[in-house]
């Protein structure tokens, strides 16, 4: 799965949580949810946002994957666990770049 296929299957997760969140409120709790409905691509690209704003904050080393799990978790439902997975791949490629670009030896070899 490539990376693009990965952020739109984050962004069709955040949209079905978000269905399934305004559902619950409607159905389960009798809320009036008009208002949400009405402003439901706002507040999908404000999810949206915020999922994608953790994955970078995690990845930067500004927090921590536990931190960055129970945010997805809270955000996502059940759902999260493909964006763990996610994150992993995305690391699995941005640690080897970066220890190469730290290494001395990586660095001589580029100059030659």
């Amino acid at each position: 799965m490539t990376i693009y296929e990965r952020i739109k299957l984050a962004r069709n997760i955040v949209s079905k949580k978000l269905r399934a969140d305004i559902k619950s409120l409607r159905e389960e709790q009798g809320y009036d949810v008009t208002k949400l409905e009405e402003n439901f691509d706002d507040i999908e690209k404000y999810r949206f946002k915020c999922v994608i704003g953790t994955l970078f904050s995690m990845l930067s080393n500004q927090k921590e994957a536990t931190n960055y799990e129970d945010i997805l978790r809270q955000l996502l439902g059940m759902q999260a666990y493909v964006l763990f997975t996610f994150e992993k791949a995305i690391n699995s490629i941005i640690k080897p770049i970066s220890n190469l670009k730290s290494d001395d030896l990586s660095k001589e070899s580029w100059k030659l």
